[in-house]
């Protein structure tokens, strides 16, 4: 009787980490991870959670569903390079899989929020938190395994071109602002523009900074209040996905960085460039009006990770 109770058991615990891994995307049969993107995912969002997944499964083949058609014009490898030891294919035809498809396949993770996984034993001197957008307030030790991970993506040879077109002193500050019209549908507003002029406004006069904006009238308010002050890629294409990819590796890059409440693109700047630099959070969410629920999420992995 003792002998079939833990055959039992054993079996149930099987089920539940084959069940677990399908979840995720996973197949442990032959080492693949699944990631699908919906269309309004951004940079930001994507990368954390491929290197979430990376991390936590190292797979040996990852099949990545990376729509080009949405808030990322781009196909991922038109964008980066990863070093990530693995098979990567890329699918960018949205219709290749679909909501019935997801559903009766569990193999395909649908991605949802944007936190970075964390076990609780990846903390040392702290009790465990969600470490989404807390920058300097990250333990040492978490940055340290984290950043290992977000320094194999590196800019694509378009990107690279463009990063090379402009030279930034570490001593510059770089400031993201991230208003556009999707936060009007999303949250009901934008943060106020005098929220960052505050800020700006507490640096020595001469302190060049280094402008990251979403369009040009929003980047002539900065020039405006600022003359001879701001910076950008020259020439920059607001429309540009590699203009874009340019800023995300030039942000964090200098010793202190001003990112946009929270946003995504500028918190994977600051990973990309090593979890560096000293950021300085611009607002609070006053502006939003209307709370989505997967904004905090705390994400966690087993313990025993």
């Amino acid at each position: 009787m003792k002998k079939f109770v833990l055959l039992f058991l054993i079996v149930l615990q099987i089920l539940f980490i084959n069940n677990a891994n399908a979840r995720f995307g996973y197949n442990n049969n032959t080492k693949t991870l699944n990631l699908h993107f919906e269309d309004y995912h951004g940079i930001g969002n994507r990368l954390k959670k491929l290197i979430s997944y990376v991390r936590y499964y190292k797979p040996q083949n990852i099949n990545l569903f990376w729509t080009d058609k949405g808030w990322v014009s781009a196909k991922f490898h038109d964008l980066f390079e990863f070093s990530y030891p693995a098979n990567i294919h890329e699918f960018n035809n949205p219709s290749l899989i679909n909501d019935k498809h997801r559903l009766a396949n569990p193999l395909f993770k649908y991605v949802r929020g944007w936190g970075l996984l964390v076990a609780k034993n990846d903390f040392k001197s702290v009790e465990p938190f969600s470490i989404d957008r807390q920058y300097n307030k990250i333990p040492y030790e978490v940055i340290e395994i984290y950043a290992k991970y977000f320094s194999l993506i590196k800019p694509s040879l378009a990107v690279l071109n463009r990063l090379n077109d402009v030279n930034i002193d570490e001593n510059v500050v770089c400031v993201q602002v991230r208003n556009h019209i999707d936060y009007e549908r999303w949250f009901g507003g934008n943060e106020k523009l005098d929220t960052f002029f505050k800020i700006m406004d507490e640096y020595p006069k001469d302190t060049v900074f280094y402008l990251s904006a979403m369009s040009s009238d929003i980047a002539n308010k900065f020039y405006e209040k600022y003359p001879n002050r701001i910076i950008e890629l020259p020439n920059k294409n607001y429309n540009s996905m590699i203009d874009a990819t340019a800023d995300l590796f030039i942000l964090g890059s200098t010793k202190e960085t001003l990112c946009s409440y929270m946003s995504t693109f500028c918190e994977v700047g600051w990973w990309l460039n090593g979890g560096q630099s000293n950021v300085r959070i611009v607002g609070n969410g006053d502006f939003i009006k209307r709370k989505i629920d997967t904004l905090e999420i705390m994400d966690y992995i087993p313990e025993d990770y």
